[in-house]
């Protein structure tokens, strides 16, 4: 079962890649804001509210069957530790963190968001090591 999960976990991926960067794309605006908000993102909330969604689009990209796909998986094993290193960085230092993430990720608590993202690194990391010895 765990192999078959491995084996699904590039289309995860790119489900949950995809449902965040539209979000994003489609609230800009309110995405903008939500960055400014933030006291570690807020000099850097015009570039970055681009930029994630970019990252997020190109990591799906990669992670379409082919060579790319371990690039991929590694791309997206990095995302998802950054924003488990900012998440956990908000929880330590923020009563109120504002969220910039939309529809049903938003309803998340801060950690949930954390051990939601904890596991997807795990299970990330295990398929990267199951993808290693597949040939492209």
């Amino acid at each position: 079962m765990i192999r078959k999960l491995l084996m699904k976990m590039p289309l995860l991926l790119m489900v949950l890649f995809t449902y965040t960067a539209t979000s994003k794309l489609i609230h800009n605006n309110s995405f903008r804001v939500i960055l400014r908000r933030s006291p570690l993102l807020f000099h850097a909330a015009g570039f970055l509210a681009t930029a994630i969604p970019a990252a997020e689009l190109t990591v799906v990209v990669l992670l379409l069957p082919g060579v790319t796909r371990r690039l991929g998986l590694y791309t997206s094993l990095v995302l998802l530790c950054i924003f488990t290193l900012y998440i956990s960085y908000l929880i330590l230092v923020s009563d109120h963190p504002p969220c910039p993430c939309g529809g049903i990720i938003s309803r998340m608590s801060w950690a949930g968001h954390f051990y939601f993202n904890v596991v997807m690194i795990l299970l990330t990391a295990l398929s990267l090591r199951y993808y290693k010895g597949r040939p492209p």
